[in-house]
């Protein structure tokens, strides 16, 4: 493929992005583009497991077992594991359609904590904010 790449940093640097777009040619194919937030911080990382502790452990504490919040048929407490397995991973390869977290980016991160969140929000009234250390980073609406 040829043609230009652009790490846009700063305002500016968007700007001049922007322009470049716009005066792009469109020709008889079009022209390809690609965001890329790149992959998420060490950080970021984790704090996705500080929040599975979080989360885990307030289910616990409300007594919100598996139970009650998946299958009627198992009495397990939570643990940061199976809050991965069980709540986060599928949510994210529904919502991203990727089974790894190592592969999420820092904009796929906050995609997938927004879906569980909202759930766990509406359905059991379990608000647990992502760490502070590095939280996801929201788009505006």
């Amino acid at each position: 493929m040829k043609g230009d790449f652009w790490l846009v940093r700063n305002e500016h640097q968007r700007e001049r992005l922007i322009e470049a777009i716009r005066n792009q040619r469109i020709g008889d194919f079009g022209f390809q583009a690609q965001l890329s937030t790149g992959q998420r911080t060490p950080q970021q990382n984790k704090a996705i497991y500080k929040y599975f502790t979080l989360l885990a452990d307030d289910l616990n504490a409300r007594g919100l077992d598996m139970k009650k919040v998946l299958k009627e048929s198992v009495t397990i407490e939570w643990n940061k594991d199976m809050v991965k397995k069980y709540l986060w991973s599928p949510i994210q390869k529904a919502v991203i359609g990727e089974a790894s977290t190592t592969r999420l980016d820092r904009k796929q991160v906050s995609e997938v904590y927004e879906v569980l969140a909202n759930h766990l929000a509406t359905k059991f009234d379990v608000i647990i904010d992502f760490p502070h250390d590095d939280p996801p980073p929201m788009e505006p609406r």
